[in-house]
């Protein structure tokens, strides 16, 4: 049987101390210096549609880099193998999902949460993005961001079909 990989793994291999772990997003891409504002999305429609700006902004911001791929944007060019994403820190590990088996909706519940929590640790603007309403249909999963900005209302983002 091949050994799986595991990003976290790669990511933590040189961390000798809480310390260093901590300071592992110290190339956080989102703060007070953010731009103001970004393209909209229509979530019925699937499209960009706009700008919004203020925390809306934040919360479509938070969406679209939930469900970019790590390292598969050169959002910032940087990025050339696995070993610099750590350096470019755009996009989430949701894909690192896909291929593994979740026996439970539970399972696949704690496993997005510890992905969102890891997210809210480079989005400065971010104070926390929580998941709900799982569902889990043989390689597919649907569920529900919650994401709260530091300095906003909490606004809910329905992802749905997505493939495991």
């Amino acid at each position: 049987m091949a050994e799986e990989y595991d990003v976290f793994d790669e990511m933590l291999l040189d961390v000798e101390d809480e310390n260093d772990e901590l300071n592992l997003s110290t190339g956080q891409i989102v703060g007070a210096d953010a731009r103001m504002t970004t393209w909209a999305i229509d979530w019925k429609a699937g499209r960009f549609g706009g700008k919004v700006d203020g925390n809306t902004a934040v919360v479509h911001r938070t969406a679209k880099y939930m469900m970019t791929e790590r390292g598969q944007i050169d959002v910032y060019p940087k990025i050339r193998t696995l070993d610099d994403v750590e350096v470019d820190f755009y996009g989430s590990y949701l894909f690192s999902m896909v291929g593994q088996v979740f026996p439970t909706v539970e399972d696949v519940e704690n496993e997005i949460q510890a992905l969102c929590e890891l997210a809210v640790t480079e989005l400065q603007d971010v104070q926390s993005i929580e998941v709900a309403n799982v569902q889990l249909n043989g390689d597919k999963i649907s569920f529900s961001f919650h994401i709260t900005p530091n300095e906003g209302v909490t606004e809910e983002v329905s992802i749905s079909g997505f493939g495991i």
